[in-house]
């Protein structure tokens, strides 16, 4: 498996295992992460990503199809939002702060 990077660092070419899997990454003019295809055979899985004005991760659209990889459809897509406190804290259900200010219980990004 070989990858590509661009100027930035940022990997645009497709990763590729023994043709059963392969993932591109897709970015926007910030740099941010923008688009995931996955396709895992027989699954292709397409994550999106959107970032408010602060660079912070505030939504994720998943949506997966064993037929084509799906184009990007809102209504098909399983959405996840997150919020941040005005001090950059990731906030909401699920996350808090102990007294040292480090995120407890951790939770993962998909």
């Amino acid at each position: 498996m070989r990858s590509a990077y661009d100027e930035r660092g940022q990997n645009f070419a497709p990763d590729l295992h023994q043709g059963r899997y392969e993932r591109q990454l897709g970015y926007g003019r910030a740099g941010q992460l923008s688009s995931a295809p996955e396709m895992a055979f027989p699954l292709c899985t397409l994550r999106r990503y959107g970032y408010d004005g602060s660079s912070n991760r505030v939504r994720l659209a998943v949506q997966a199809s064993e037929e084509n990889c799906p184009a990007a459809d809102d209504s098909a897509a399983e959405i996840t939002t997150y919020a941040y406190t005005a001090d950059g804290r990731l906030n909401g259900d699920g996350y808090g702060y102990d007294a040292g200010l480090e995120q407890q219980p951790c939770r993962q990004w998909r």
